[in-house]
């Protein structure tokens, strides 16, 4: 694994030496690989927080809270941090950053109804990409290593850098094997943390009703990144046949 991304990051141009922090998330303890890959998703979360409206709704935000710390309490890895933030967008959207970094749009919240069960889906759902390793897997994949090195610990991106990066982390995708992967972690969680696990399904239905335009869902990032609805909820039923 070591030779395999030192290449990589010198096809990027980039020295083993500046990216040694985010190598340990690979290489390092367990430890050492949880807190690298906090470093790196506090640094990005802190430029997407500044660049981004954060919705002020203290209503809400208290509800993001109290869902966090009952879905945290059965997180067996008591290393890992999770932080939620609400971004004021219209755009219905969430997405995840190494280290527990979480953004939900409100829009996203609102299609929910504010409906308690299936907003803890949705923060199950983007927790599982946190534990699974594909937020920091997506880092790699979407040829985000160079800007990540490149504002390095203590540093900061600005102008053009920022926004093109923010715009690769909101819009790069999984693959569709990791959103479900992610959707089984999240009815799982809602489960033990006493909340409905067929509000899953019934998140992904609500979905389903606001993109019945099939060219709105190709168009709107969140939605063409993820499987079909028939096929998550497929996938989801087999936790109900457990």
């Amino acid at each position: 694994m070591g030779k395999l991304l030192d290449n990589l990051f010198r096809k990027a141009g980039i020295t083993y030496g500046k990216t040694r922090w985010l190598f340990k998330s690979y290489t390092g303890t367990e430890e050492e690989a949880i807190q690298s890959e906090y470093a790196l998703g506090r640094h990005l979360a802190l430029e997407i927080s500044e660049k981004l409206e954060i919705n002020p709704e203290k209503k809400i935000n208290e509800l993001i809270q109290s869902i966090a710390i009952k879905l945290y309490h059965w997180v067996s890895n008591k290393k890992r941090e999770f932080s939620f933030m609400i971004l004021h967008s219209p755009e219905i959207n969430a997405f995840t950053l190494p280290g527990g970094f979480i953004f939900i749009t409100n829009a996203l919240i609102d299609i929910c109804e504010r409906d308690e069960d299936q907003i803890a889906f949705v923060m199950g759902h983007e927790m599982g990409h946190v534990i699974k390793g594909h937020a920091l897997d997506r880092i790699v994949a979407n040829s985000l290593i160079g800007v990540v090195s490149s504002i390095g610990p203590g540093r900061r991106m600005v102008g053009g850098l920022a926004k093109k990066t923010i715009a690769k982390l909101l819009y790069s995708t999984y693959s569709q094997d990791q959103e479900m992967e992610a959707d089984m972690f999240g009815v799982r969680i809602l489960d033990v943390a006493g909340y409905d696990p067929k509000a899953a399904i019934s998140f992904i239905l609500r979905l389903k009703k606001v993109g019945t335009d099939e060219d709105y869902f190709k168009s709107n990032k969140y939605f063409s990144s993820h499987p079909g609805s028939e096929k998550r909820i497929q996938n989801l039923r087999r936790f109900f046949c457990e």
